[in-house]
């Protein structure tokens, strides 16, 4: 397996890209074609992906008190004896073999279902159905998420030993999300809320949670259908306290500025943005440039030229490090994944 670490000057950039172009096109897909000393680290998986169709592979940066941890997870269904977790530290070093679906299975006693992942609110890393106790740089397989039967979409916790909220998602101008308790118990709710009265229709793409404890809100992010008449999206941010869903946000909650504050972005890829302590991270297609933003202040923006990525974009999945600004991108065609420096001051 080949790993490429460091910070790359100038010359070595072009000696490598002309490399990589030359034997194994690493860097010719790099996240940041335009400027390659954003690129810190590349690991090239084809050797343990060894069937291009076993494409479909997401990597996770996931933080759980001081211990930080990239996760590459494969999709389903998935062959059970080829590798499907890998665990890497922030040098992309593996921080141990990589496990099977098998293993796993026969670690749990049951089937595993669902290939999200987050921190828990006791601390563990769950994903799918898995639950894993965090053991200095590595993993272990507890056994189940007790009732939970797989995580689909997005989860957080509200409170440190609290509840967890897992598979959140949108139907038209609806909400809706399940709650477990810290053991993951299934507290047999299936709530949800109105986003807002009326208007075209809204789509979750993504929730940007802290990790735990260090904030005690959320920030939803949706698109709005597109305007027929100029083609353009918008996509909404609105932060929401944590502990509302274990009961319920005010419905059209979208609509109370005051106690849920909101911000727009227009031209914004909804399916490739980020959250780090910076604020929000996402690619505008105006100026085609990845935007930092913060919250608080969505006009002070930072930006990084990188061109038309619109051919890379149903190639490639992100994720975004809270505390380190850094984002790992992997490309399902070269089966690499990259570590892509934090570009903003």
């Amino acid at each position: 397996m080949r790993t490429t670490i460091g910070a790359l000057r100038a010359f070595s950039i072009l000696l490598l890209a002309c490399l990589a172009l030359s034997s194994c096109g690493i860097f010719f897909v790099s996240p940041f074609p335009t400027t390659l000393s954003q690129t810190l680290a590349v690991r090239d998986f084809s050797a343990e992906i060894d069937d291009p169709s076993l494409d479909e592979f997401r990597p996770f940066v996931l933080e759980s008190g001081a211990t930080r941890l990239i996760l590459l997870v494969g999709g389903q269904p998935y062959p059970d004896y080829k590798p499907w977790l890998f665990v890497m530290r922030e040098d992309f070093s593996l921080a141990q073999p990589p496990f099977t679906l098998e293993h796993l299975e026969l670690a749990i006693g049951t089937s595993v279902n669902g290939t999200r992942a987050m921190v828990d609110s006791e601390g563990y890393i769950v994903l799918g159905n898995v639950r894993f106790s965090i053991v200095g740089d590595t993993i272990a397989p507890e056994g189940p998420a007790g009732g939970l039967g797989g995580l689909y979409s997005w989860g957080f916790p509200t409170t440190t030993a609290g509840d967890n909220i897992v598979n959140l998602g949108s139907s038209g101008l609806t909400l809706d999300w399940r709650r477990y308790n810290s053991g993951w118990n299934d507290l047999g709710l299936s709530p949800s809320c109105h986003i807002r009265s009326s208007g075209r229709n809204l789509q979750l793409r993504d929730v940007f949670a802290a990790p735990n404890p260090m904030a005690t809100t959320v920030i939803l992010a949706f698109e709005e259908d597109k305007d027929p008449t100029t083609e353009t999206s918008t996509t909404y941010f609105v932060r929401v306290p944590r502990a509302q869903f274990a009961g319920s946000p005010a419905n059209n909650f979208l609509e109370h500025q005051v106690n849920y504050p909101s911000i727009t972005k227009v031209d914004v890829d909804s399916a490739n943005m980020g959250y780090t302590s910076d604020g929000i991270v996402a690619y505008e297609y105006s100026s085609q440039s990845w935007v930092m933003f913060p919250f608080d202040a969505p006009n002070v923006v930072q930006s990084l030229y990188v061109g038309n990525i619109e051919h890379e974009r149903d190639n490639q999945r992100v994720s975004w490090s809270y505390s380190g600004g850094y984002s790992c991108v992997y490309d399902r065609r070269t089966r690499s994944l990259s570590k892509v420096a934090k570009w903003w001051k």
